[in-house]
């Protein structure tokens, strides 16, 4: 058979390609090509039945008069072919028709017809991808109109959590008080205990009074008692200068601000230094060093602290943005473990220095330049971070100095920061699975109460699943796509060995503890993924019962606060007010979070994350609450629900 011409099929499978490219799921995409086949089975036909040229038809009627069977060449044909004047052969021989190429505008004008008809079909599905987004957009944003008087489901959990804070945790049941780290210290062996500090009433270590330095940690980092004591003595300078603890975990928020406002000033900045690629770290990141820190006339600090600087960049748009607006979250819900985290503006000649000095020294690794189709670190952040400015320029702005800078976020680097599956307080977990979701299903293990608590109450592992409830909360609220157990889940301290040493390590003081970091992946209009309470409430509302009533009790109420009403009835910061939208300054729909939210967050951001997905926080944050009441309206459970 013909065989249409390569420019053709070529021009069609790019067509499917952008077709591909605008369809958000894999299985639309199938369909897409299902629903072609038949265009393309028509096509080719249509090529079999018009490509044949008139000089091989016109010959094959000559035979059909020819009295005898005889050899007949037909032109641009190498074989020769027999015929018959018998019924039969004369009738396959007139539709069994011998094609040779067709002309060149014949062919010509089969690429025009597959070209025009690809590209209505590119524009058909186009219009209807733009539709569905419009309307997903339009239906999130009528969701979040609803008055929770008018929403069943939201109802039906304001009605259960307004009698639900008289319900508290039973300290004396889940055996502590005063927060998790009570736990951790009762349960976790010493021997993953770092230095003993005293700690201020606000939660802020004394390096001053650090005792016990040998410690079975430090015996492992091969430097001398004295030397640690230095490094403490240094980092408590650098703090009270900056404001910068990296010890201090809970943070203390007190501190915030000044911390904040050195990290982001560009008059204190070094140098910046990109972060290679490993199997953990796939993104673009960089490293921001600073000038020497004068303490007094006679000393100065030199690289007196460390931070961490992420970029939007071409598959993590939000990434910088989300992790300014998740440190405020934390602060908002007083959970006070996501680190310091600022928005900055660097300049993109800085940036680009940095790639041209330290390109050779930069790790890559392979898979991650494969999906960016790079052969090394220059042309990766090229091609998913250069390019992606030059189209994306509301990342973009212009500094003091009439330089183009892309904002980004700047966190501060915590020291002693581990794996969370390193530590004792460790689950037991099978990679990329959903089995430790199970420890939230209170009702099906209602029958295994151990002293009135779930087996796992009584295991090595009960900080562990502690911590993972209430991050699970922390995670919903936020939208968080990206964390599991195996992934982005951190603690300070509690690795009594494989310690690595450089000249700037120092051991986390006292016992281990839980900090929350990479939060980029946050603040979408979708449901997180990987989460244990937004697949019980996708089981709610397919008619199932809650698989998640594990509930921190003192975040839970926070929640609640934060979802009333503000009471604001003046305007605060215009800048702000413009940035977030005029739909949302009426007041009499305005929570109490997204009030404080918007006078926490610069105005920048709201230029990256649109307003709606972050009104969404607060229909997460009612769907947390409706989800808490209806476990507590169980009354097997009810006592277990909460914990300290």
């Amino acid at each position: 058979m013909y065989v249409a011409p390569r420019s053709c099929f070529t021009s069609f499978s790019l067509s499917l390609s952008l077709l591909r490219w605008v369809q958000p799921s894999l299985a639309v995409m199938c369909l897409w090509q299902l629903a072609l086949l038949p265009f393309c089975i028509a096509l080719r036909t249509s090529l079999f039945l018009f490509g044949t040229s008139e000089a091989s038809i016109a010959h094959i009627e000559r035979a059909e008069n020819s009295s005898s069977t005889r050899n007949i060449s037909i032109p641009g044909t190498t074989s020769p072919l027999f015929f018959r004047r018998s019924g039969k052969e004369r009738q396959y021989m007139r539709y069994s028709v011998v094609r040779t190429r067709p002309s060149r505008s014949r062919r010509l004008r089969h690429c025009v017809l597959i070209s025009f008809l690809a590209l209505l079909l590119m524009m058909l599905s186009l219009s209807i991808s733009f539709y569905n987004t419009r309307r997903s957009v339009d239906s999130l944003k009528m969701k979040l109109r609803e008055d929770a008087a008018g929403n069943p489901l939201l109802r039906e959990g304001a009605a259960q959590t307004a009698w639900s804070l008289l319900n508290t945790e039973n300290g004396s049941l889940w055996g502590y008080v005063g927060g998790i780290d009570s736990l951790i210290e009762k349960r976790v062996d010493r021997a993953y205990w770092g230095p003993t500090m005293f700690r201020s009433n606000e939660g802020t270590v004394n390096e001053s009074t650090v005792t016990n330095v040998v410690s079975e940690r430090f015996r492992n980092l091969n430097m001398s008692e004295a030397e640690m004591k230095r490094r403490y003595k240094r980092h408590q300078l650098v703090k009270e200068v900056t404001g910068c603890d990296s010890l201090s975990v809970p943070f203390n928020p007190l501190h915030d601000s000044r911390c904040i406002n050195f990290m982001t000033n560009s008059s204190n900045w070094l140098d910046v230094v990109p972060i290679g690629q490993n199997v953990d770290q796939r993104t673009i990141k960089f490293r921001l060093l600073f000038k020497p820190l004068r303490i007094n006339a006679s000393y100065s600090v030199e690289y007196p602290l460390e931070t961490f600087v992420k970029v939007p960049q071409k598959y993590f748009v939000l990434e910088a943005a989300s992790e300014v607006v998740a440190f405020n979250v934390d602060r908002l819900l007083l959970v006070n473990r996501v680190p310091p985290t600022g928005l900055g503006c660097l300049p993109l000649n800085t940036l680009r220095g940095s790639v041209n000095k330290y390109k050779h020294n930069t790790s890559t690794f392979k898979k991650f330049l494969q999906d960016s189709k790079a052969e090394n670190y220059e042309q990766w952040i090229e091609k998913d971070l250069f390019h992606f400015l030059r189209r994306a320029k509301h990342h973009l702005r212009k500094n003091g100095n009439n330089q183009t800078c892309v904002l980004v976020s700047i966190q501060l680097k915590i020291a002693d920061v581990v794996h969370f599956l390193e530590t004792p307080m460790r689950i037991p977990y099978r990679v990329f699975s959903d089995t430790w979701f199970d420890y939230f299903d209170l009702r099906a293990n209602v029958g295994e109460l151990e002293d009135g608590l779930p087996t796992f109450a009584h295991e090595r592992h009960y900080p562990g699943v502690l911590h993972l409830a209430a991050l699970a909360m922390f995670d919903y609220v936020i939208g968080n796509m990206d964390r599991s157990p195996f992934k982005n889940n951190f603690v300070v301290g509690g690795v009594a060995n494989q310690l690595v040493s450089d000249n700037t390590t120092l051991l986390h003081p006292n016992h281990p503890t839980f900090v929350y970091l990479d939060h980029g992946s946050s603040f979408r209009l979708r449901r997180p993924e990987r989460n244990p309470i937004a697949k019980s409430h996708i089981g709610f509302e397919n008619g199932k019962e809650d698989t998640f009533c594990l509930f921190r009790g003192p975040l839970l109420r926070r929640i609640q606060e934060l979802t009333g009403p503000s009471g604001e009835v003046t305007h605060g910061n215009k800048a702000k007010e413009e940035a977030y939208g005029a739909a949302h300054n009426h007041r009499s729909t305005e929570t109490l979070f997204t009030h404080m939210l918007r006078e926490r967050v610069p105005p920048e951001v709201y230029s990256v994350i649109d307003s709606s997905n972050l009104d969404l926080v607060v229909v997460r944050m009612k769907e947390l609450l409706a989800m808490a009441g209806r476990c507590l309206s169980d009354e097997r459970i009810r006592r277990t629900v909460l914990f300290p």
